[in-house]
């Protein structure tokens, strides 16, 4: 039995170092472009409102920050939504000491990468996905109205990965927006 746990355990791991370079997706994709790839629209086209949802301070940046620095380079307005402030990364301070680092770190990069911080309230290590978090993210995005959103793998083996994926899943459809494949395969939303 225990083989078994070991093969599935070193399965996800070679898993999600084959997708490293993936580790955020776009969920909703409103530029044309060549198939598999994202254009960032040009400085003269419509400005873009862009969400980038993260479990943790530190995932939105490492898993897509260049490509969130084009987009507010060319003048569109970027977000990058914390759903914890990384309460649980060090286990000899106190979560309280944690968020205020991760917290600050957060800023500090927002600002590097001209990326508004926003920070949604659940707790690192026990995110959940329930009707009151899916509630707050549905008014959320009917608030901010967002053109383009990008979030974690949603097989990423890290639970608080896989929560804010299937947050931002479930509270799409409840927002009134339907995904579906575009012609270029990828999902987007349909308002």
């Amino acid at each position: 039995m225990e083989k078994n746990k070991t093969a599935r355990r070193d399965f996800l791991k070679l898993s999600g170092l084959a997708l490293g370079g993936i580790a955020l997706m776009p969920v909703m994709a409103t530029a044309k472009t060549k198939p598999g790839l994202m254009a960032i629209p040009n400085a003269d086209e419509k400005k873009l409102n862009i969400i980038c949802l993260g479990a943790h301070p530190g995932d939105p940046e490492f898993g897509c920050g260049g490509t969130m620095a084009k987009y507010s380079d060319a003048g569109h307005k970027v977000t990058f939504l914390y759903i914890t402030r990384g309460e649980a990364s060090d286990p000899n301070k106190t979560y309280d000491q944690m968020a205020a680092l991760r917290t600050a770190e957060a800023q500090i990069s927002c600002k590097v990468l001209n990326a508004t911080p926003q920070f949604f309230g659940q707790i690192d290590g026990n995110t959940v996905l329930n009707k009151v978090e899916n509630d707050k993210m549905v008014k959320l995005i009917q608030v901010a109205k967002p053109d383009l959103l990008f979030t974690q793998w949603p097989v990423d083996g890290h639970p608080d990965h896989q929560v804010t994926n299937n947050e931002l899943m479930i509270s799409l459809f409840h927002a009134g927006g339907s995904i579906w494949p575009d012609p270029d395969g990828r999902a987007c939303l349909r308002p």
